[in-house]
């Protein structure tokens, strides 16, 4: 089996490197391991939607894989979700794609400039169509998720997505990443460890190596799982 997993930074993933075992020399962007007698590479694609996109589709045009992990940090709007929790995202959304008129914002799809339901959409959400084994993902919650350019730091913006999204967290890949697998019928995941509450900024309250060793370990178990 050959597996990707995708990050935005070395940091989200580090954890992971020392469990597998080098095949070869590390690429500018790629490393290749084997787990067991499984093909286990990792991607590094920058943060954003953009560099996500770009990367992945270069690598993913050049090589077949079975399956593709995402794998990352996020914010939570919920406070069930504490920092330190681990989360898979079954639907991504564009939360900042879309028109400002006046004092209010619409989605392309409110505005009737792309249909809700066209390819790779859902009601206007990007799903997940992957049915996973209850026993691959165990008691890790299922969430919806949405994607920004700009991390959410003011009570006007924090305000406006929690109203016409209702996310659970929020990332600046996971939308782009949700938007090429569909797209090119690759099966995959999302998952995310949660380093901080979506709130009025405040860097001292994050906790970014609670949740990436969190997630690691979670996305660890998950390949022994899938392997």
């Amino acid at each position: 089996m050959k597996i990707l997993v995708l990050s935005a930074t070395h940091q989200e993933v580090k954890p992971l490197f020392g469990k597998l075992k080098p095949e070869k020399q590390p690429e500018p962007d790629l490393r290749r391991y084997k787990f067991e007698d499984h093909n286990v590479n990792v991607l590094i694609t920058g943060i954003g939607s953009i560099s996500t996109a770009y990367l992945l589709m270069k690598f993913i045009t050049g090589e077949v894989y079975d399956f593709i992990i995402q794998v990352g940090i996020a914010g939570s709007y919920s406070k069930k979700l504490g920092i330190g929790s681990v989360v898979h995202v079954l639907n991504e959304q564009f939360a900042d794609l879309g028109v400002e008129d006046k004092d209010d914002f619409f989605t392309l799809f409110e505005k009737g400039i792309v249909s809700p339901d066209r390819l790779p959409f859902s009601g206007g959400k990007l799903v997940n169509p992957v049915d996973f084994d209850p026993k691959i993902i165990k008691d890790i919650p299922r969430v919806s998720g949405i994607t920004v350019n700009c991390v959410s730091g003011s009570n006007e913006t924090i305000s406006l997505y929690r109203k016409k999204f209702k996310p659970d967290i929020e990332s600046m890949e996971g939308a782009a990443f949700f938007y090429i697998c569909i797209m090119e019928n690759i099966p995959f995941m999302e998952l995310r460890g949660i380093s901080n509450f979506v709130e009025v900024r405040n860097r001292k309250l994050w906790d970014v190596g609670l949740a990436v060793n969190a997630s690691n370990e979670a996305l660890l178990e998950i390949i022994e799982k899938i392997c």
